[in-house]
């Protein structure tokens, strides 16, 4: 029973650890306002799709990235961000 025991908290440490550089929900909500509104595209941003681009930013997106399309102001500026959304880019 022990072995299972640390087994599980071995188990549930790894997760934490391999999560810990995802954005969270919040987050990746905030950097897509953000993109759309830089990119001028808000027509089809929402319900399925905007939880469609949250879901893709959590599992794909780095807490830098995420950053970094949050404080774009330009195009020019998301290009610059690591998975750049902007075509073109990195």
């Amino acid at each position: 029973m022990r072995g299972t025991m640390n087994a599980k908290w071995g188990f549930l440490l790894l997760l934490g650890i391999l999560g810990c550089d995802r954005p969270s929900e919040e987050e990746c909500a905030r950097a897509i306002a953000n993109i759309n509104k830089i990119t001028a595209f808000e027509s089809q941003a929402q319900g399925k799709d905007a939880a469609a681009a949250v879901r893709s930013c959590r599992s794909q997106g780095t807490k830098a990235a995420v950053q970094c399309w949050i404080r774009a102001t330009s195009v020019e500026d998301l290009a610059k961000c690591e998975g750049s959304p902007v075509a073109g880019s990195k």
